[in-house]
């Protein structure tokens, strides 16, 4: 995820499904690259769907929409380098496409397939 000008965030999917511990990378062209280790998910996160949470225009904050079997979500604040729980999907529901809108930096839209 391109987070500003010059800094990403990746997550390495361990045993190519799970989301694992991100790293952030600062790629700035008068500086070396900079590469630091995020706080693990707390739980297994499998295929969740993605929304970038915006503040004033930045990348702040990522929401992990359902992935796993407790179809729980959560959030990842950059800045604070830490997890929390935030909601989680009706139980039997499968989903097979996602899309999410968020509403001017203040709500995220999602919908479910």
């Amino acid at each position: 995820m391109h987070l500003n000008a010059y800094r990403y965030l990746i997550f390495p999917l361990k045993e190519a499904l799970f989301i694992n511990r991100g790293l952030i990378i600062d790629i700035n062209p008068w500086e070396p690259i900079k590469v630091s280790k995020t706080a693990a998910p707390p739980d297994k996160l499998l295929r969740s769907g993605i929304s970038l949470q915006r503040e004033y225009g930045r990348v702040a904050h990522i929401l992990c929409i359902g992935g796993n079997e407790a179809k729980q979500c959560y959030h990842y604040d950059i800045e604070k380098n830490e997890w929390t729980k935030h909601g989680a999907l009706p139980q039997f529901h499968t989903v097979t496409e996602q899309i999410n809108v968020v509403y001017d930096e203040k709500q995220t839209i999602t919908i479910f397939v």
